[in-house]
């Protein structure tokens, strides 16, 4: 359960990128830095993860209501949002990530937003409608199990995922997810991973 306090907690950003970097264990955890690409713009807080730590694979629920896990996503790189119908900043975020999964879903990225909220799939789907959201898949946490492992500190909470399953990055607090420097920051994950005869960064936009 969540409840007043939690969500007060959750919604509040202050050292929450610390926070999630001591949950991570990752004390040499650096923001930008020279292991990637230049960050800025609303990314100037995302931080890069080097060495890059295994995601937990605690279960969730997708909209059938049946189980999933991060190992079903191997093979592609994931860009996870934990996010709620109640939180602010997650309300002003989510068409960003809508329209970056329009531009790069497919079979080599995908964008997981997983609801917090309580209420089950309900409210998840009357959000997409007020907000217009079409490309993005609906999962729910309710036993908040993935984000506890994880001590996301805030929401929205925003992690990339390597193709083997690895956090690579994370990011705490609202971005612009389809903007010059996320599509940049994609790229650059999609070609450093990139199978062996794949065109890097290849592609297919998925609804």
């Amino acid at each position: 359960m969540i409840d007043r306090e939690r969500r007060r907690l959750l919604t509040g950003t202050a050292g929450g990128l610390i926070l999630l970097g001591t949950a991570l264990g990752l004390p040499g955890a650096a923001a930008g830095g020279n292991a990637g690409p230049p960050l800025g713009g609303s990314l100037s807080d995302f931080t890069l993860i080097d060495p890059p730590r295994p995601v937990p694979q605690a279960s969730f629920l997708d909209a059938n209501q049946q189980p999933v896990t991060m190992e079903q996503f191997k093979g592609r790189v994931v860009l996870l949002n934990f996010w709620a119908t109640w939180c602010g900043p997650c309300r002003e975020e989510m068409p960003s990530i809508d329209r970056l999964q329009a531009q790069l879903g497919g079979a080599d990225f995908t964008v997981l937003a997983l609801s917090l909220d309580e209420g089950g799939i309900t409210p998840v789907r009357h959000f997409y409608q007020q907000l217009g959201i079409q490309h993005l898949d609906i999962y729910l946490d309710q036993p908040n199990a993935l984000p506890m492992a994880l001590k996301v500190p805030a929401l929205p909470t925003t992690l990339v995922i390597d193709r083997a399953g690895q956090i690579v990055g994370t990011m705490v607090g609202p971005a612009v997810w389809d903007s010059p420097e996320s599509l940049a920051l994609m790229h650059y994950f999609l070609e450093k991973d990139a199978p062996a005869g794949q065109p890097a960064g290849s592609t297919t936009s998925a609804t």
